[in-house]
């Protein structure tokens, strides 16, 4: 397991090649102004990071809208449609996999995007976050002509294969241990996957360019994990070693 002193080599690194790692944030299944979605949103401004929430379009509440009045700095993709499971026992959960027909999903995504626009969310993206992480090869392949411009899953989650016109930004370290009671990986695992991932870029294992991205669940986060979150970004914004990047700038470069 790696240490805060291994992240910080790793960093040194990078620095004495003269490059600067990329790194982006999502946190998953936003859609009302919580009392779980303040310590997010305090700790995006804190230390000035971009956050980007995947939003459920049919559970969207009113008061989702007005909080994120004047939170200039977080951004919104949409999150599926009902975030409803709909594939056969003993399969991976999905809202958008094998199991159904590709015209319905394809109504699903229209109808969520609608949703999103006729709530007036600030810093809309026209990127998709499948629930779970996961979304058939036929449903990929249509998202170019409905609009899409970015998918964003889990490493591994989602077909990799290549789609004219799709920016592919996945997620690479999950503070939650989802089958074990939704725990708190802890501090040295998480910094085992933060390390690993940037190590494997830095060598050319894995795409270079693609930033590393963080992800959380406000919904399932307790302290734990907040204050991981706090330390980690703090080591890291403040001390000029990282990007952290929106995602709206990759759009604007393609």
């Amino acid at each position: 397991m790696a240490t805060w002193a291994d992240l910080e080599n790793e960093l040194e690194l990078w620095r004495a090649a003269q490059i600067t790692p990329t790194l982006w944030w999502r946190d998953d299944d936003a859609c009302a102004a919580t009392p779980h979605l303040e310590p997010l949103l305090e700790i995006s401004e804190k230390h000035l990071i971009p956050v980007h929430l995947a939003v459920v379009p049919d559970k969207i509440t009113a008061s989702f809208g007005e909080r994120l009045i004047g939170c200039s700095d977080v951004h919104l993709l949409q999150h599926g449609f009902t975030h409803i499971n709909h594939e056969h026992a003993g399969f991976g959960a999905s809202e958008f996999g094998d199991s159904r027909d590709v015209e319905t999903q394809i109504r699903d995504l229209r109808q969520g995007w609608q949703q999103l626009v006729s709530a007036k969310l600030p810093n809309l993206l026209p990127g998709v976050v499948p629930p779970w992480n996961r979304m058939s090869d036929a449903t990929l392949a249509r998202l170019p002509a409905l609009g899409y411009r970015l998918i964003s899953a889990y490493e591994g989650y989602t077909s990799s294969i290549p789609i004219g016109g799709l920016i592919r930004v996945n997620a690479h370290v999950d503070p939650i241990r989802w089958k074990h009671e939704r725990r708190f990986r802890g501090t040295e695992a998480m910094l085992d996957l933060f390390t690993s991932h940037l190590v494997a870029r830095r060598e050319g294992r894995i795409s270079f360019a693609e930033p590393t991205g963080f992800l959380t669940h406000h919904l399932e986060t307790g302290s734990d994990i907040w204050d991981f979150t706090d330390q980690l970004f703090d080591r890291l914004a403040h001390q000029g070693v990282a990007q952290w990047i929106r995602l709206s700038s990759l759009l604007e470069q393609t």
